[in-house]
């Protein structure tokens, strides 16, 4: 007898990620015939996709299915496809080509987001340079994305240590020695969760040169190329929910002292820079924006002391999005037709009103719109999962950011000290 798993059955021409996640069936093929079917066929549809992932998610086992998509180490999906899941559509996964002859940077892109965003730009023609402070695996990255997209252009840049402002320098110029505009740059990388303080040899906070002021000089040296092209180039740093729930009230401080440079007051620090960097520079030049991945189970968790290891672990894998549909903002912002200069980025429930611009009973930033963040950082995903066909919980839109990022006077004190900070005056 054939056995079933809801509307699977054993035989069912399943394609799934190396991390578990379910992205076409042969019963079921791509969204447009999922919406051909009865309301309680793509219900149950849903229950049974959500039952397979969640058991594989809480088990740690990858689903025992055949997989026909292309894999290649630490779960990466060759092939455009997994945009094109019906959970997790991307917005521009028709747009295939819309990049052709473009050229982008992307840092942190060996593995984790960087990597899926780094491939959805393959995807769609660009010339892609993925910038890294480990070599090897980067490198590994761009055989296996030029092998899976016949006609692919992917190098890697020289080693690139966020923390080490000499090291962004080489980067910045050895780009620039090739004399070639740059369309897009993806500030991706970073770190969270240090074991201790450290402090780099100008005297900045470890958490704060990573993620933000590593960001902020290859992004200054890099102008030049990024105003170069005939067309608006595309500066996306990726930011974080986090913003909504710290201040930053001295810049000096935020830089020195590693209790105020954490990494709620970095992504925030991302935020006024890109949106003081986009005041600078006209539109038609380039556009800056910022987005947030949303919650994802990436590898930015393993360092925890809480969330690193169970039980906590189980309820992230469990609750969490998998890594490639964390790439899909940051991937949308990139190559959005009708970019929101100095925009914010988000979707699904990290978009909903309650948490981007809540009401005059929710203060910002209090406890009680920090519980607003946990509840949607716990069912964004799971919403998506169920919820696919509501077009305001799967699209990305640009949303209102933490009332302080708009603070202009501190936005260009935090320049003018970073920029003091990174020698670039």
């Amino acid at each position: 007898m054939t056995k079933k798993t809801g509307f699977f059955k054993e035989g069912d021409n399943l394609k799934v990620s190396a991390t578990g996640k379910i992205l076409h069936s042969s019963r079921f093929k791509f969204r447009g015939e999922l919406q051909t079917r009865s309301s309680s066929e793509r219900f149950w549809w849903n229950m049974s996709a959500v039952a397979l992932q969640w058991t594989s998610s809480i088990s740690r086992r990858p689903l025992q299915v055949k997989s026909q998509h292309k894999t290649g180490s630490k779960g990466f999906v060759g092939g455009r496809k997994y945009v094109r899941c019906a959970f997790s559509e991307l917005q521009c996964s028709t747009r295939n080509g819309a990049l052709a002859g473009k050229v982008a940077i992307v840092t942190g892109s060996d593995r984790g987001i960087g990597r899926f965003v780094a491939e959805g730009l393959v995807a769609e023609g660009a010339t892609v340079k993925l910038s890294c402070i480990d070599v090897e695996p980067a490198r590994l990255a761009a055989e296996e994305l030029n092998a899976a997209y016949p006609g692919a252009n992917v190098e890697v840049t020289p080693r690139l240590d966020l923390a080490d402002l000499s090291s962004v320098k080489e980067v910045a110029d050895w780009f620039l020695a090739e004399e070639t505009p740059l369309d897009i740059l993806v500030n991706n990388a970073g770190a969270n969760f240090f074991p201790n303080p450290w402090y780099t040899s100008a005297g900045i906070g470890g958490c704060a040169a990573v993620n933000f002021l590593g960001p902020y000089a290859l992004t200054r040296r890099l102008l030049p190329a990024l105003t170069a092209g005939e067309s608006a180039s595309r500066v996306v740093t990726v930011a974080s929910v986090m913003h909504r729930f710290t201040r930053l009230d001295n810049p000096e401080r935020f830089l020195r002292d590693w209790s105020a440079g954490g990494y709620r007051a970095c992504k925030l620090a991302v935020i006024l820079f890109t949106k003081e960097l986009q005041r600078r520079i006209r539109a038609d030049k380039l556009v800056a924006v910022t987005c947030d991945p949303g919650a994802v189970f990436s590898g930015i968790w393993a360092t925890s002391p809480v969330f690193g290891k169970p039980p906590m672990l189980w309820l992230l894998k469990a609750c969490y999005a998998p890594i490639e549909d964390g790439a899909q903002a940051p991937l949308w912002a990139a190559i959005d037709p009708e970019p929101v200069p100095g925009g914010y980025y988000a979707r699904g429930l990290f978009a909903c009103p309650w948490l981007a611009s809540p009401p005059s009973m929710i203060r910002a930033g209090s406890w009680a719109h920090q519980l607003v963040g946990l509840f949607c950082s716990l069912f964004d995903w799971p919403f998506r999962w169920i919820l696919f066909g509501w077009k305001w919980i799967k699209q990305c839109r640009a949303v209102a950011t933490a009332p302080v990022a708009d603070d202009q006077k501190l936005a260009a004190a935090l320049w003018d000290l970073a920029a003091s900070a990174a020698d670039l005056h």
